[in-house]
């Protein structure tokens, strides 16, 4: 599977990248952020040793943030997407050992999204996750040819976003404003 990952610290213009790719008729593009990587990696995938439990996390965040797609037919696809098809396909497809790796959830989180909306399997990947960088190595070692681009922003321009948003959208996700400028 080919895949291009975006990343780079929030507010740096990951998903207006992203979306720039939407639409494309020679690529796959996941609709949303994937989130596994920091929602689930690297706290309760190696802190949980229980491999039904790790499922049931990754069941959880999968689902918030697939959500949005619920019923829609993505750019590219031909079925309207399904969480229940969805979780299915991952789950029957999901190896023991698996809910470790980094590499092998994001597969199969796109061969399952895959499947369920008829998508081509054959096309590249456009995945969209922020602040993965620091496991470049890893996806790269583990997922021949993918590519990944870091999106960089002047860090003052950074700073007065996530400043602007420390009081607002931040403290909404539980963060106070030391917490967010600290990330």
């Amino acid at each position: 599977m080919k895949i291009i990952f975006a990343t780079g610290h929030r507010k740096s213009g990951t998903s207006l990248f992203h979306k720039l790719f939407e639409g494309h008729s020679e690529l796959n593009s996941f609709p949303v952020d994937i989130s596994v990587f920091y929602a689930y990696f690297p706290c309760f995938a190696a802190t949980e040793p229980e491999e039904e439990r790790r499922l049931q996390r990754l069941k959880i965040v999968l689902e918030k943030v697939t959500a949005p797609m619920d019923g829609a037919v993505p750019d590219g696809g031909r079925r309207a997407f399904s969480f229940a098809a969805f979780w299915e396909r991952f789950r029957g497809s999901f190896l023991p050992g698996h809910t470790g790796q980094r590499s092998m959830v994001l597969l199969h989180v796109l061969a399952s999204f895959a499947e369920t909306v008829g998508t081509d399997p054959d096309k590249p990947w456009v995945v969209k996750q922020t602040s993965q960088a620091i496991f470049a190595r890893e996806l790269l070692s583990d997922i021949p040819g993918m590519k990944i681009l870091n999106l960089l922003r002047d860090p003052r321009d950074n700073y007065a976003a996530l400043r602007a948003g420390a009081g607002t959208y931040y403290s909404k996700l539980g963060e106070d404003e030391m917490k967010t400028l600290a990330a």
